[in-house]
C-alpha cells in the first residue's frame, strides 16, 4: 500500500495515486519509495484539533461531508437552470441566496409549529391544574397552611400508630 502512494515521474508517465481510507490504521506518511519515484506524502498533514475530533466521530463527520457535497450538487444544478446570459458567479450567488432564504423559511415554519404546540400544551396543563386544584383541597390532598389541618393529620397518624401497637 505504501508503494502505491508514490508516483513514478519519468517524462509524462504517472501512476495513479491510491490513498488509504480514513479508517485505515496506516499513518499518512508513506514508506521510502524506490529509486526513480518521489514521495507524494513526505510529511504528516497538519490538521486542527476540531478536524481530528470530527474525523474520530464518523457519524458527525460523514453527515457533514454528505451535507456539503449535496449542497454543492444542488448549487451546481440550480446554476444550470439559470440562463447562460447571466454570469456564472452571479448565478451561483443568486441560487445560493434563494436556497438560504428557502431554508430559513422552512426552519421558521418548523420552529413556529413547535412553539405553537408547546404553547397549547402549556395552556392545557395550566387549565387542567387550575380546574383540579379545588378537588384536591376538598379531599384533603391539597396544601393548606392552617394549623387545624396539621393537627387533624397528626391526630390521624397517632390513631393509626396506636392501632398497630
Amino acid at each position: 500500500m505504501a508503494a502505491s502512494m508514490c508516483a513514478s515521474l519519468p517524462g509524462n508517465l504517472r501512476l495513479p495515486v491510491i490513498r488509504p481510507p480514513l479508517s485505515s490504521p496506516l499513518p499518512l506518511r508513506s514508506a521510502v519509495c524506490r529509486a526513480g519515484q518521489y514521495n507524494l506524502y513526505s510529511h504528516r498533514l497538519s490538521h486542527s484539533p476540531l478536524v481530528i475530533i470530527a474525523q474520530k466521530s464518523p457519524d458527525f463527520y460523514k453527515a457533514f461531508s454528505v451535507t456539503v457535497k449535496t449542497a454543492r450538487d444542488v448549487l451546481e444544478a440550480g446554476t444550470k437552470l439559470v440562463p447562460e446570459s447571466v454570469p456564472r458567479p452571479l448565478a451561483q450567488a443568486g441560487v445560493a441566496l434563494v436556497g438560504i432564504v428557502g431554508t430559513l423559511y422552512l426552519l421558521q415554519s418548523l420552529f413556529s409549529i413547535a412553539l405553537f404546540i408547546l404553547f397549547i400544551g402549556g395552556v392545557g396543563y395550566y387549565l387542567f391544574y387550575s380546574f383540579n386544584k379545588d378537588d384536591d383541597d376538598q379531599r384533603g390532598g391539597g396544601r393548606s397552611s392552617s394549623s387545624s389541618d396539621t393537627d387533624l393529620t397528626l391526630e390521624e397518624a397517632r390513631r393509626i400508630m396506636e392501632k398497630y401497637k
